[in-house]
């Protein structure tokens, strides 16, 4: 299985292969789910269908195979209305998932498959009517936004499990109060409904059954009984916590994920990102692992705090993010707000970094997932465009396949007839999404064929007839390809 190509960041030269990236580019007006190879080199751009937001694009293991794993839905202000889906290995959907009952769509803040795919963790956010006058909303009814998660099985979507904050906690307890935030809402209605809960993860116990569920505005995690849905504890780094928090904080988190446990302890990972855009509680945005013990009652570090490595002390990220952790014990982290991702090892030296865009909350990722991905699809071929200023001029090849991981090197072959013989003129290494080859030689139609780096042919492209511009379209284009294209 292919991994990855060596290239160079802007933190120095990766001497040895990585798994796939998977990036969710969150654009204002066009969101493309992005598969990125290594450090700087899309594999594939699949669009949601219709005006939807993808995020957490992942792989994933249902009935014992790698998919791919993602929520697509209609994005509201820090929730969303959606669906989740699971695509083969062609990037078709082959199972959506949804909440059961009477609950409404799925939220985009968790979808997590559980053991190979019988039951699914889903996210859900429904408005209710709430007397808010505690909080100022006297002139009318007031609206709460009640975070939920479910527990559903995957093949009949029948409800296993399903938690309501409203049902189990006290909203006035949050720490964001109505406007408090960016996403808090007013409150004064069902359109604006305040987010007192703001849950954004789910993970299940293999021990007990109990599940692990993250509050941002809380700034807390829970532990919730599996069976009956009480509280079995909490933990804060301020406040109403049932445990110490011996030597460091944490705010408005994300991604809490059970990393391990026994009769005696958890040890949980997070991502810390300290800030909310209103409130802050350190410097900067860290993946943090934290052991908690039932006995002491103490919740401790159990290792460095990994940070963006290039901004120690100034990369806050005021949404979203995650931290995970690799098979070979490192640790990745997507840095929500900002389009930034790095690679730590466990003691907390940073391996990798890289990011694709300059700034905050213009381009953002919701989660970023580093992954075993192989995909060779049997539905497309390689997408071929042939270019030359004039019929004595350079050809110029442009080469792609979305979507497929294998492909090492590219073969071309020309004619010019498009019955006849096809004669082999080039080859080139695979160079990112798209490879550029030009050729003193000019054909009027030219087959790509994709080879594997394991040096067998994968598949060939159509014939492509080369594009030749009028002699009044020439004088505007170069030898590489005319304006607009």
């Amino acid at each position: 299985m292919l991994r990855s190509l060596f290239v160079s960041t802007s933190c120095g030269q990766r001497t040895s292969p990585i798994p796939t990236i998977f990036v969710l580019l969150s654009l204002i007006f066009s969101l493309v789910a992005a598969q990125i190879d290594n450090i700087t080199s899309p594999v594939s751009f699949f669009h949601s269908v219709g005006p939807f937001n993808a995020h957490d694009v992942r792989p994933c293991v249902y009935q014992g195979t790698t998919h791919l794993c993602m929520f697509q839905g209609n994005q509201q202000r820090g929730w969303a209305r959606g669906t989740a889906m699971i695509l083969n290995t062609d990037y078709q959907v082959v199972r959506t998932i949804h909440p059961g009952g009477s609950a409404p769509s799925l939220d985009q803040h968790e979808f997590k498959l559980v053991g190979e795919g019988e039951t699914a963790l889903l996210t859900t956010y429904d408005m209710e009517a709430y007397d808010l006058s505690l909080v100022g909303v006297t002139a009318n009814q007031g609206w709460v936004l009640d975070s939920k998660f479910q527990e559903v099985h995957t093949e009949n979507g029948s409800t296993i499990f399903e938690w309501s904050a409203l049902a189990n906690m006290d909203p006035f307890t949050s720490y964001v109060m109505p406007k408090g935030s960016d996403i808090a809402g007013d409150g004064l209605g069902p359109m604006t409904p305040w987010d007192f809960f703001h849950m954004n993860s789910i993970d299940k116990s293999n021990l007990t059954g109990n599940y692990i569920i993250s509050a941002r505005h809380f700034g807390t995690i829970f532990n919730i009984n599996g069976t009956d849905g009480s509280i079995i504890w909490r933990l804060q780094a301020g406040g109403n916590s049932d445990f110490d928090c011996t030597d460091f904080n944490f705010s408005f988190q994300h991604d809490a994920q059970i990393r391990a446990e026994n009769e005696t302890s958890m040890t949980l990972s997070l991502f810390d990102n300290a800030s909310n855009g209103f409130n802050q509680t350190s410097g900067y945005s860290s993946g943090k692992l934290i052991h908690v013990d039932y006995v002491t009652r103490k919740a401790s570090l159990a290792a460095p705090s990994t940070y963006y490595p290039l901004n120690e002390n100034v990369l806050l990220s005021v949404s979203q993010g995650n931290t995970q952790y690799l098979d070979n014990g490192n640790i990745f982290h997507g840095f929500g707000s900002w389009p930034f991702m790095s690679e730590h090892t466990p003691d907390g030296n940073a391996v990798w970094a890289a990011n694709f865009g300059p700034v905050q909350n213009v381009i953002m990722n919701y989660r970023a997932k580093s992954g075993y991905w192989k995909s060779i699809p049997s539905n497309t071929s390689p997408s071929v465009w042939t270019y030359s200023q004039d019929n004595d001029a350079l050809l110029v090849v442009y080469v792609s396949w979305n979507g497929c991981t294998e492909t090492g090197s590219w073969n071309f072959y020309g004619s010019n007839d498009v019955d006849g013989e096809f004669t082999k003129f080039g080859s080139s290494p695979k160079f990112g999404f798209e490879t550029m080859y030009e050729s003193e030689t000019h054909f009027t139609y030219t087959i790509a064929e994709a080879v594997g780096v394991d040096g067998v042919a994968l598949r060939n492209s159509s014939v492509q007839q080369t594009f030749v511009p009028s002699a009044q379209l020439a004088a505007s284009c170069s030898e590489q390809s005319c304006p607009g294209i």
